[in-house]
């Protein structure tokens, strides 16, 4: 599964992405490694894969060019059996 997040840039200055974390190997991210121009955004595709049924959290750190810390966020839900 793909899970789409939009990034804004509500700066000034183009930022750039430059390291995205992950918890584990079993999500993963794909970013732009353009520059996001100022009042522009860029998408972040987040793919998770479940190693077994139930709750999910995971955390994601997203390093950029305006602040030396990184902003962090999480995805979290549900794993169900398919049918």
């Amino acid at each position: 599964r793909h899970v789409s997040l939009r990034a804004t840039n509500t700066s000034k200055q183009p930022l750039v992405l430059m390291e995205v974390t992950t918890a584990c190997g079993c999500t993963k991210v794909e970013w732009p490694k353009k520059p996001i121009p100022p009042h522009d955004s860029a998408e972040l595709r987040i793919a998770f894969t479940a190693e077994q049924e139930g709750a999910f959290f995971k955390k994601i750190a997203v390093r950029h060019s305006a602040n030396p810390g990184p902003v962090t966020f999480a995805i979290q839900g549900t794993v169900t059996k398919g049918i």
